[in-house]
């Protein structure tokens, strides 16, 4: 490895330390105490509360990323599945309460009394775990998952070096560790996901429901659209072909509006949509949100609850301006 990749691998793992190590002193002697407060977490899995104190803890999951992402879903998805079976919590901020889940100070304080599996999915959650490791001398195994099915800069194949243990969600993603990998496919949980049981009957629902969102013919369009991502010109396509005036994505960067307004169409981010909702017609908008959160069973969900949930989607805006707004509905419920 270069000289300069090297510098840049220890400047962001030493940018780290600081802030680990700071919280890792001040909780260092509480090592060896009976867990309490943020020490234990308790999980609602399944209907069956399980306290997971320092002895139970077998693999940490670290979410360094605020805002949803794919990666953030996984965890928040596969975490509750697997907890039936292991001794494992995530760690990290913008996280469901309803998580297993344990502070980022309680992850760099565990006792080493045992070896634990830290199983990070992103650059920085890899360099965390070697913070915990080799500078605050935690006893972690270093696992990483990658699903990436693209070639890896030299930082991150650094970083890939230093793991324990790899894994890949599909063979292609195995192919650009170059490492050897196990290879575990992502799962479809069957109680949530499964076939209809008349395709037909739905297709037909959902033509009723959305009569104007099935768009064919946009293929022909596709050359004379001109975006930094090639793979999103079908977007635009469609939303010409379709007659639409507006597009709504949290990625913006990748639909200039000069380029996108050029075929008479305007784009928005969720906020500004939503923003925009909420001003042409409040009421509504507030009974959609009371009807989402009455729809909510694993947890039950509060109006509220839902707001704060769109705020690391990339609705902070939205939902600040919601609350505002919260008397036009009977927001608690049983």
């Amino acid at each position: 490895m270069s000289r300069a990749v090297n510098a840049a691998a220890w400047t962001v793992v030493a940018a780290g330390v600081a802030a680990v190590a700071a919280t890792a002193v001040i909780t260092q002697s509480q090592e060896g105490e009976l867990p309490t407060g943020d020490d234990v977490v308790t999980v609602d899995v399944v209907a069956e509360h399980m306290r997971f104190t320092p002895d139970r803890i077998e693999v940490v999951a670290p979410n360094l990323k605020r805002r949803l992402s794919g990666v953030t879903a996984t965890v928040v998805r596969l975490i509750p599945v697997q907890a039936r079976m292991i001794g494992i919590v995530a760690t990290g901020p913008g996280l469901p309460p309803e998580l297993p889940h344990i502070p980022l100070t309680r992850a760099a304080t565990l006792p080493r009394d045992r070896w634990r599996v830290w199983h990070a999915r992103r650059n920085t959650e890899m360099a965390l775990g070697l913070i915990l490791r080799r500078v605050l001398r935690r006893k972690y195994r270093l696992m990483f998952t990658s699903a990436a099915q693209r070639r890896h800069t030299g930082f991150t194949k650094w970083l890939i070096r230093q793991q324990d243990a790899l894994v890949a969600t599909s063979d292609k993603a195995a192919s650009y560790l170059d490492r050897p990998a196990t290879v575990v496919m992502h799962g479809v949980d069957t109680g949530v996901f499964h076939p209809a049981g008349d395709r037909a009957a739905l297709r037909r629902a959902l033509d009723a429901a959305f009569d104007d969102a099935r768009v064919e013919g946009w293929e022909q369009l596709v050359p004379g659209i001109d975006l930094p991502d090639p793979d999103d010109r079908h977007v635009v396509a469609a939303a010409i072909q379709g007659r639409a005036d507006l597009i709504v994505t949290a990625n913006l960067k990748d639909f200039p509006r000069e380029v996108v307004e050029s075929f008479d169409i305007e784009v928005q981010s969720p906020d500004e949509f939503f923003m925009n909702q909420l001003d042409l017609d409040p009421a509504r908008v507030m009974t959609a949100l009371a009807a989402q959160a009455g729809a909510t069973r694993n947890p039950p969900l509060t109006v509220s609850d839902v707001l704060e949930r769109l705020v690391p989607c990339g609705a902070p805006l939205f939902a600040e301006a919601a609350r505002a707004q919260l008397w036009r509905v009977d927001v608690e419920r049983p």
